[in-house]
């Protein structure tokens, strides 16, 4: 019999993202991570491995004060790994307050990650939300 983790299950973990610095507004982008999840059943951990793009406007979509307020969209996919070898989705959207002549700044992210069975294991979907920095090379404006 299999882990039927519910849709109640908690989740955690962490990622770090990579994301192309060129002059566009299309950008490439590569994760690795590992997330934890936690049901009264029991618990599994993922690591996960993906690549996809990410859009990320060079124009600010508002201004509170003098930072401007930049949109953030990203669609991966990949491997994830725990007992098997599965494939692994994540949707994320948000926003990044950075000053008007640097991308860098804080990020504020709304990521969906759609239900998957690993083996007979079945983790529901998940929406979450994560807040981090945004490391971009002085210049890529």
């Amino acid at each position: 019999m299999g882990l039927n983790l519910e849709a109640g299950s908690s989740y955690s973990g962490g990622s770090i993202i990579m994301t192309s610095a060129r002059y566009t507004d299309l950008q490439a982008s590569a994760l690795v991570g590992f997330r934890s999840v936690t049901s009264s059943e029991g618990s599994i951990g993922v690591f996960d491995v993906m690549f996809g793009g990410t859009y990320f406007p060079r124009e600010s979509i508002m201004d509170l004060g003098d930072m401007p307020v930049r949109l953030k969209i990203s669609a991966m996919a990949g491997l994830g790994m725990s007992n098997d070898m599965f494939f692994s989705m994540m949707f994320s959207m948000g926003l990044v307050f950075t000053s008007y002549d640097d991308p860098n700044g804080f990020t504020a992210d709304l990521i969906f990650r759609p239900g998957v069975s690993v083996g007979s294991t079945n983790i529901p979907s998940s929406v979450a939300l994560s807040v981090g920095f945004l490391f971009a090379p002085i210049g890529s404006y």
